[in-house]
């Protein structure tokens, strides 16, 4: 029997300010620290989920500053908080329409991310996002990938000058 391999943190991006994404992505996040046994670095937002009864803790937070972080800011400081502790390999917990660039951008900042033995779907996209959002592109699809279309065709040393 193959020996699966574990991450030696669990990294969990935050997809809105309010809405259910952030207690999906909490509950998942929480799920994936028990069983592997390691800690979880994330955003305000998700921490703030973790503190429901039965959920494991997060480990660090990142420093948000004004209030938002981009998900190349928050790989930054992934990369900083593993470098200090010697961890390489991470696990991505994002939103199914987030995942691919978080696992890039990781990618890009120097880390190993590894996939869960399961890739768990919870629910459809469309209930991922939250119609009264303070952030516009997570309010519905159409915004989401307006944005993230354009995110996604411009070059590396643009996008990390812009997002990072």
């Amino acid at each position: 029997m193959d020996q699966i391999e574990k991450p030696d943190l669990i990294v969990a991006f935050g997809f809105s300010k309010h809405g259910g994404a952030n207690e999906t992505i909490a509950t998942i996040a929480s799920y994936n620290s028990i069983v592997c046994s390691v800690p979880v670095f994330t955003q305000l937002d998700i921490a703030h989920e973790m503190t429901r009864p039965g959920m494991a803790w997060p480990v660090a937070c990142a420093y948000e500053g004004n209030g938002y972080l981009s998900t190349l800011g928050f790989c930054k400081q992934v990369k900083d908080f593993s470098d200090h502790r010697n961890l390489t390999t991470v696990q991505v917990v994002a939103a199914p329409m987030h995942r691919w660039r978080c696992v890039r951008d990781l990618k890009r900042v120097g880390l190993r991310v590894i996939e869960p033995p399961d890739k768990v779907v919870i629910s459809p996209e469309n209930e991922w996002y939250y119609s009264r959002d303070p952030q516009v592109w997570v309010r519905n699809g159409f915004f989401w990938w307006m944005r993230e279309s354009c995110i996604r065709i411009l070059p590396w040393f643009l996008y990390s000058r812009i997002a990072g």
